[in-house]
């Protein structure tokens, strides 16, 4: 854990908004936390120390903004000013992109669900403490951009930890996808494919057009772009293939 400066005009954008629109000013620095690893401790009788098992995954955890509010012209009231970022805050459910300008190149994957009601806010006095539940990777900005590839093209994962991509194709028939790297061979069987498929790794589904496609896949989509390059092959007919690589980062 550490300590980041704060830019000098600190602020955070979630749901497409930044957070100084709301007269939101972030007044302390903010802290780098490692997220916690997945791990199952048991005690053995007779033997020192406990037996670790590592689920080779990472806590979500919290995310928080100390904030003083700054009264804005356009509100009549501190408790209209606190309604209208309470709408903003809430206005879309689930998961949603969260950055702070301090990290330009890489955000989170951020939920606000604590509710503040009207006569909270009114007693906040100028003040407000904003947190947010994230997912414990944070996405690069990079890792967004779709890259086309090429039959024995390379894709190359500047990060170390491994990211779950984003797979798009066009083609028809059976495919078989090789994903080579220096942590072995990865292959993805489609079985009849029509026209074209959407493969999210992340999720483990498939779709096309809104629908799900899981039935031409002869397993469950487990991708993994490691560490370095990853050479791309296949055999079948594709006629095109993009990846959104979502490179990912623990800081």
């Amino acid at each position: 854990m550490g300590i980041t400066s704060r830019p000098k005009m600190a602020f955070f954008e979630y749901n497409g908004k930044r957070s100084d629109e709301f007269g939101l000013k972030i007044i302390n620095d903010q802290e780098i936390i490692s997220p916690e690893r997945k791990m199952t401790f048991i005690e053995v009788e007779g033997v020192d120390d406990d037996y670790a098992i590592d689920e080779k995954a990472y806590k979500s955890y919290s995310k928080t903004f100390n904030c003083i509010v700054e009264t804005q012209s356009k509100y009549k009231n501190v408790a209209e000013q606190a309604q209208a970022t309470i709408a903003w805050l809430n206005s879309k459910p689930g998961y949603s992109p969260l950055s702070f300008n301090a990290y330009p190149d890489a955000y989170w994957q951020a939920m606000y669900y604590e509710g503040i009601s009207i006569a909270d806010t009114v007693s906040w006095r100028g003040k407000a403490v904003i947190q947010f539940k994230v997912k414990a990777k944070r996405r690069l900005l990079s890792g967004d951009v779709k890259a086309e590839v090429t039959k024995g093209g390379i894709v190359t994962n500047p990060m170390y930890l491994s990211s779950k991509p984003l797979i798009y194709l066009e083609g028809t028939g059976d495919i078989k996808l090789t994903f080579n790297n220096n942590n072995g061979n990865q292959t993805l069987d489609i079985k009849g494919l029509n026209k074209t498929i959407t493969i999210d790794c992340e999720t483990q589904q498939a779709y096309r057009n809104g629908q799900n496609a899981n039935a031409e896949l002869a397993a469950v989509p487990d991708i993994q772009l490691h560490q370095g390059k990853t050479t791309i092959s296949w055999t079948g007919t594709i006629t095109k293939m993009l990846i959104t690589p979502r490179w990912v980062t623990l800081f």
